[in-house]
């Protein structure tokens, strides 16, 4: 078992993590993103890995300035697939904050008001 900042796991998907968190400090999302994808190949029920790039991609829509909405809806789209997968392996509150987040981004994205009513 190998200790990281992220926790304790087998192989190196922590360490993996902790290499994504350090390019999403830089505003490299794509690459924390990227790394995340790595730490789930090590280990596909690393759940803080979904976590994270839900993360990465909902600050990555934050961030993006106006996409166009077919952009913004797929980078939220994948946001909500890894929020709806980390809170399938660890349910809790944060997680399930993240997924109202994520679905009232989509509202906003597209004045579908079916997003955010799956929230309640």
């Amino acid at each position: 078992m190998t200790e990281g900042k992220a926790g304790t796991l087998p192989g190196t998907a922590a360490e993996i993590l902790d290499e994504s968190n350090a390019l999403y400090e830089q505003g490299d999302y794509m690459g924390a993103a990227k790394k995340c994808g790595e730490a789930l190949e090590v280990l596909p029920t690393y759940a803080p890995a979904f976590t994270s790039r839900a993360g990465i991609f909902y600050a990555a829509w934050i961030k993006s300035n106006d996409w166009p909405t077919e952009r913004a809806m797929t980078v939220l789209n994948q946001a909500l697939d890894d929020a709806t997968r980390a809170n399938q392996l660890t349910p809790g509150l944060e997680i399930l904050l993240q997924l109202c987040r994520i679905r009232n981004a989509m509202t906003w994205e597209t004045d579908d008001t079916s997003h955010s009513e799956k929230v309640l």
